[in-house]
């Protein structure tokens, strides 16, 4: 959508209910405009993820952990944890479902029996190539008419807003797990 719409109080979205929360709370309708965008934007994408990855049995979060398994096996639960950008506990869960799946397998280190190492079998590598498939043709899809130019300001625009997001997001887990230890 292009920006001129946020001058458009009584055209459809970004103005809506929530626009009116935001407006109340000083937000810039430009900024309003896209976060909005944004949003929309990860919304369809997850919706489509979820048909798309349900129709091979596999949730959108394993896919990524299949990807990353199916390239370097033999990590640690730990090393894909972070890799995933989850908790260890998540990757936990995840990986008991994937197992029981026939996608993955963990087994234990050869030099810590503590330490468990988690490798792709047959089944998980196919699915993993058939999924990488499925996932080229959605990035083909999402920028269909982009040109070069337009890609390399996006790529700029979203390494941006990642490194906000990046930057804030330990202060706000630390704000929300300062404020849960005051109840």
């Amino acid at each position: 959508m292009p920006c001129s719409r946020i001058d458009d109080p009584e055209g459809s979205p970004p103005f809506d209910d929530e626009w009116e929360v935001a407006q109340a709370a000083g937000v810039d309708p430009h900024l309003y405009a896209a976060f909005r965008s944004l949003k929309r934007v990860m919304t369809l994408y997850r919706q489509l993820a979820f048909t798309v990855f349900e129709g091979a049995g596999v949730h959108p979060g394993q896919a990524a952990c299949l990807f990353i398994v199916a390239s370097t096996p033999g990590l640690s639960q730990r090393e894909l944890a972070d890799r995933l950008h989850v908790s260890p506990p998540t990757v936990t869960a995840m990986l008991q479902k994937m197992e029981r799946a026939g996608f993955v397998e963990r087994r234990p280190d050869a030099a810590d029996q503590r330490l468990m190492r988690i490798w792709p079998t047959d089944q998980g590598r196919e699915a993993a190539r058939a999924l990488g498939e499925v996932f080229a043709d959605h990035m083909k899809t999402m920028f269909d008419g982009f040109t070069e130019e337009e890609m390399t300001t996006f790529v700029e625009l979203m390494e941006r807003l990642g490194e906000n997001v990046a930057q804030w997001l330990p202060l706000w887990r630390a704000e929300k797990r300062s404020a849960g230890n005051e109840e």
